[in-house]
């Protein structure tokens, strides 16, 4: 079924009030449940497949591979379906597949066909160690005799560069396949690889396997001839080299493109050494732009909401909601990230960028002209709905530093009922009623300097200049890797960081239809930050799917739609999903994705090669992921968990700790967490639990990070920055 038919299909659903089978009804393949569509199908080179693999059944091998190649070199990009109706996989992996089980015959004569061609191709890439060049060579002639050898090679470039896991990876792919004479030097290449990723585990799978099958094998390694499992077995027994990259600095919310680093080591004194900005929250910007996402003029059954007296109590906002005669208490999420780049630390405000001295606190610069949020549309009351939205955290007031630049996305719409269902109904004409925003970025050496910005009208392309990019981008060696949301349907797009030119995009999946006009703006646009890594993008919509593409290419690799909470809001059964749940960086770790999206109770881990999913594990109400090293996890929210990165398992909870507010920062020795006027520190050694109260009334606690001893806070109050005794 194509995009255009699915949107129809959910138009009518919720026109006639007719529910869709939900993710519980709907049965699939071997009693697996169906979710409604949101991958982009072509049903066509489906057709195409199914014609090759007929024609090879009838022995037509010339006929099957004459498709099946023709398939390969389209430029069409595109998911085809599995046997699992939550897993899709591209249409290459899927042609690559049948391939690969023609007979000998047909085997044979492919390479006959195909073998010059790749050989040029391969000798060329060879040549220039081009990554690029090697990757096309698996994808469009995996099956030659020059796949294997392109394996192999890019194998070698990875692990020389320290890339040990995508170094077992492209191993691990030819190990059927290899020459049998080959094949114990492969093993032993392969055990050396995950060991020095510290993947103790599939290290020692592989070692048993060569000590099994080639017990007495003998090589060339290391300049001298020498049995193979023996070297393999020495090398096993040292320490592994590779740990998690300690950050000097901080330059985005995951720390690293793979969302898997460490800070460094800090015991501060809990008396702030600077705290910008400073004076009453009632004019501080951060704290009005994050209040006003609350529409205050909202009708409730003849009584009137509204939001007033912010405060700063025990180091978090606070506010006051009333309804009618009624009034509580709520707390602010954190909402700031701050960034370090050197001696610079950098936050988003409401108007722009702010950079302060780390050691002062002096003002450096700030950026102008780039609201997070635009006007407001008018002054009309609208009735406000059931659906009553918390100051919450959709990750657009994150930072990513990288090439002396930082991008930052701004300019939105307000998030609540009265705007979407003004959209919705199409009132007003004007352009800013359109639901985009901004991607810019500002240059760190020239006191925050515009140098390029696109959407709403500026870009290389037509989905940069009208989509809305969700949250600010992952800088990985010259490219930005951003989610943009554009006609319904989520989008990566690759782009330039020197130009912001797009080098390639690609369609993820589709955004379900909301029930109601009023509710759609809050389950949609939190997207997680990208994760990059192994070659690959890993893309988590947050509305029901997690995806993976080539970093270099944009060619799609696998999809899985999730049990999401979204795609069931057609009932009116189901309860909508928390709002409160902020997006989280993709974790890349041990082979595998792993995530926590704010629309499921789950975390979720994939397999990183096939997209399958490996474990799941109940989130029980927690709500931010942090990578504590290769092999742990952090959930936090109102208390701490740890989990086995690799099991999904619980390493360790602490039954002690509650009222954890914003995100911890994550140290080489502890964990540190803000608590209510506190920082709570856990022990990485013996878990052990130390609270350390912070007395200042000014103080600001929220979201942490670690840098070179000092503890930075930060949320919509400002930041506040704690120095050792030392310093």
């Amino acid at each position: 079924m194509n995009r255009k038919n699915v949107y129809i299909l959910f138009l009518l659903v919720a026109a006639t009030g007719l529910s869709l089978p939900t993710t519980h009804a709907a049965e699939g393949a071997k009693g697996k449940t169906k979710p409604p569509p949101l991958i982009d199908v072509d049903e066509e080179s489906v057709g195409y497949v199914r014609q090759a693999e007929a024609s090879a059944a009838r022995k037509d091998y010339a006929g099957a591979i004459k498709i099946l190649q023709g398939l390969l070199d389209r430029r069409k990009r595109c998911f085809v379906p599995t046997e699992d109706p939550r897993l899709f996989v591209s249409l290459t992996v899927k042609v690559n597949e049948v391939i690969g089980q023609l007979p000998p015959e047909g085997m044979e004569l492919y390479r006959r066909l195909y073998d010059p061609k790749a050989e040029r191709l391969f000798r060329a890439a060879a040549e220039r160690f081009d990554k690029s060049a090697l990757r096309n060579i698996i994808a469009r002639y995996r099956h030659t005799s020059y796949g294997n050898k392109a394996l192999n090679l890019l194998g070698g470039i990875q692990f020389d560069r320290g890339k040990f896991s995508q170094a077992a990876y492209y191993w691990g792919r030819i190990i059927s396949t290899f020459h049998i004479k080959d094949r114990p030097v492969l093993l032993a290449k392969i055990v050396i690889a995950h060991h020095f990723a510290g993947e103790s585990v599939p290290a020692t799978k592989a070692m048993e396997m060569l000590t099994n099958r080639y017990p007495n094998s003998r090589a060339v390694l290391g300049g001298k001839e020498q049995d193979v499992a023996v070297f393999a077995r020495r090398i096993l027994a040292k320490p592994p080299p590779a740990r998690p990259r300690l950050q000097h600095d901080w330059p985005c919310l995951a720390g690293a493109p793979n969302s898997v680093a460490v800070m460094s080591p800090c015991r501060p004194i809990l008396t702030p050494r600077w705290t910008r900005p400073g004076g009453k929250l009632k004019d501080n910007p951060n704290v009005k732009a994050a209040l006003s996402t609350i529409i205050v003029r909202n009708v409730v059954r003849g009584g009137q909401r509204t939001v007033s007296n912010p405060a700063l109590r025990e180091g978090r906002v606070v506010f006051t909601s009333r309804t009618g005669g009624r009034s509580r208490r709520s707390t602010m999420a954190a909402h700031v990230h701050p960034i370090v780049v050197g001696t610079t630390v950098l936050y988003r405000t409401a108007d722009g960028i702010a950079a302060h001295d780390l050691l002062t606190g002096e003002k450096l610069w700030q950026t102008f002209a780039f609201s997070l949020y635009r006007p407001a549309i008018g002054r009309r009351n609208y009735y406000y709905g059931r659906l009553s939205p918390p100051v919450g955290d959709r990750g657009r007031w994150t930072l990513t530093a990288g090439e002396e630049k930082v991008f930052a996305v701004g300019d939105f719409l307000y998030d609540s009922t009265a705007y979407n269902y003004a959209l919705a109904r199409g009132s007003g004409a004007s352009r800013k009623y359109a639901g985009t925003s901004l991607l810019a970025a500002f240059s760190l050496s020239d006191d925050g300097r515009l140098l390029w910005q696109v959407g709403q009208g500026k870009g290389s392309s037509e989905l940069l200049r009208g989509g809305k990019f969700l949250t600010a981008p992952t800088y990985v060696a010259g490219r930005v890797y951003v989610v943009v949301e554009y006609m319904k349907t989520h989008h990566l797009v690759c782009l330039n960081a020197e130009s912001g030119r797009a080098v390639w995009e690609a369609m993820v999946g589709q955004i379900p239809v909301a029930p109601s006009a009023r509710y759609g703006g809050y389950w949609q646009g939190r997207d997680s930050p990208l994760a990059v890594a192994a070659g690959k993008v890993f893309v988590v919509t947050n509305v029901g799917v997690a995806a993976a593409f080539e970093a270099d290419t944009g060619r799609p690799l696998w999809a899985y739609q999730y049990e999401s909470s979204v795609t069931r809001l057609g009932s009116r059964r189901t309860t909508i999903p928390s709002t409160s749940f902020p997006p989280n960086p993709v974790i890349v770790t041990k082979g595998r994705v792993i995530c926590l999206p704010p629309d499921s109770d789950k975390l979720l881990a994939f397999r990183t090669d096939t997209g399958k999913l490996d474990w799941s594990a109940d989130r029980r109400g927690l709500r931010n992921l942090t990578a504590v090293d290769r092999s742990r996890l952090l959930l936090s929210g109102k208390g701490l968990r740890i989990i086995n990165a690799a099991t999904g398992k619980e390493v360790w909870t602490g039954k002690k700790v509650s009222g954890v507010h914003g995100r911890p920062a994550v140290t080489t020795d502890a964990i540190l967490a803000s608590g209510k006027g506190e920082i709570i520190r856990v022990s990485l050694k013996d878990f052990s639990v130390t609270r350390l109260p912070v007395k200042q009334p000014d103080a600001i606690l929220g979201n942490l990070i670690s840098v070179n001893g000092k503890l930075i806070a930060a949320n919509a109050a400002g930041v506040s920055v704690y120095f050792p005794k030392s310093q």
